[in-house]
């Protein structure tokens, strides 16, 4: 490992507030599979950690939740819960850890800007806390969750940030055309360069934007989200 950044995962646990004792669990955590391939690499990249990080996180969100938002119903809390763990705020979490700069990728994947991908990026910070829990106790993650994690909540709450698009989106619909949107499937092209789902999302017959997602729900979210972004700039 190179001088500078042995440097950068060691400013990083600093900062994280968690000194790995096993750190091959740190550095597969931050190793994107692209660079394995090409380096050939027998360690395991962050895949299988975010996995495992996936549900300690939303254990931890919903526990929290559950002891000190007593008065507020279970739909309610599912969408604060969502809005928490959705991968543009995991992805913001991350980047005011820099984690972006500690991560292990390829030179493809250095040109196509992975170090700022948000879905990279939130996969990363769940894979991190895997690490932390596996490396430690689930009291060490509810430790990160509190400090970097956690304080997400204040913004969403007052915000209304768990209200989220395909909401909003059906709500202005339904207000203005008395219909719903309708979302599509659409084939991705050469040019997208994306592996995932491409959806469109349809007021009647005419498409209103379309949004690419790893899977169906986030690409129906994203494509909700641009609707509203060109509707709110008319």
């Amino acid at each position: 490992m190179k001088t500078k950044m042995k440097t950068k995962i060691e400013d990083l646990q600093k900062k994280i507030r968690h000194h790995f004792h096993n750190s091959e669990l740190l550095l597969s955590a931050l190793t994107h599979p692209s660079f394995l391939n090409e380096n050939k690499l027998e360690r395991d990249s962050y895949q299988r950690l975010e996995f495992l990080g996936d549900a300690v996180l939303e254990f931890l969100a919903s526990d929290f939740l559950f002891k000190h938002f007593s008065q507020i119903r279970e739909g309610r809390l599912t969408e604060i819960r969502a809005a928490l763990v959705r991968t543009e705020n995991l992805a913001k979490v991350a980047l005011k850890l820099d984690l972006g700069s500690c991560l292990f990728i390829s030179k493809g994947e250095e040109l196509n800007l992975g170090r700022v991908n948000v879905n990279i990026l939130a996969d990363t910070l769940e894979a991190l806390i895997a690490a932390i829990y596996l490396d430690s106790t689930l009291e060490s993650a509810k430790l990160f969750f509190n400090h970097f994690i956690k304080p997400e909540l204040e913004e969403i709450i007052s915000q209304k940030l768990y209200v989220d698009a395909k909401t909003k989106l059906q709500e202005y619909l339904q207000a203005k055309y008395k219909t719903t949107p309708i979302y599509k499937l659409l084939s991705l092209n050469e040019k997208d360069n994306f592996d995932g789902f491409k959806i469109g999302v349809y007021l009647n017959s005419k498409l209103l934007a379309s949004g690419l997602g790893k899977n169906k729900r986030l690409a129906e979210q994203q494509a909700a989200k641009n609707a509203l972004g060109k509707i709110n700039s008319l």
